[in-house]
């Protein structure tokens, strides 16, 4: 995390525009719904090779699922035909933090340590999610400002 302040910071001091929120975000967000079971939320996060997911109901933000919080459930007791046509909401953690697609990368990283992806939004859509893998685009070389 130290690395990646030093080259937000050694950005803006070459005098870089200050990189945007929606300038590091990936673009192609996936998502479940709230309502969807958690056997679909597991085959999405399995076929897209991601970890973790967003979960809305309808467009707005309710909460989270990760491979993570699954095992958790597993761990407590419940085995995967229980879990398989629950909702995603009785498993889900909380909704990842959302910024503005014009937010400074500077502020972006302050919520990356409490959280493990950050939501960007435009105009009440989603249009992006930074993750930590997107943080670390940074670090091996700068995004152009656009």
């Amino acid at each position: 995390m130290v690395k990646l302040f030093e080259t937000l910071d050694e950005m803006k001091h070459r005098g870089s525009k200050e990189i945007k929120a929606a300038d590091v975000a990936s673009r192609d967000v996936v998502t479940v719904q709230s309502t969807d079971t958690v056997h679909q939320a597991s085959e999405m996060m399995r076929s897209t090779g991601y970890s973790q997911l967003p979960v809305l109901q309808g467009d707005a933000p309710v909460g989270s699922i990760s491979e993570r919080g699954i095992f958790e459930m597993l761990r407590q007791g419940y085995t995967m035909e229980q879990m398989k046509d629950m909702p995603v909401s009785k498993v889900m953690g909380e909704s990842y933090p959302i910024v503005s697609d014009s937010t400074p990368m500077s502020s972006v990283t302050m919520l990356m340590s409490d959280s493990n992806a950050v939501l960007v939004f435009n105009k009440g859509k989603v249009v992006g999610l930074i993750t930590n893998a997107d943080m670390l685009k940074l670090i091996r070389g700068p995004v152009t400002a656009s």
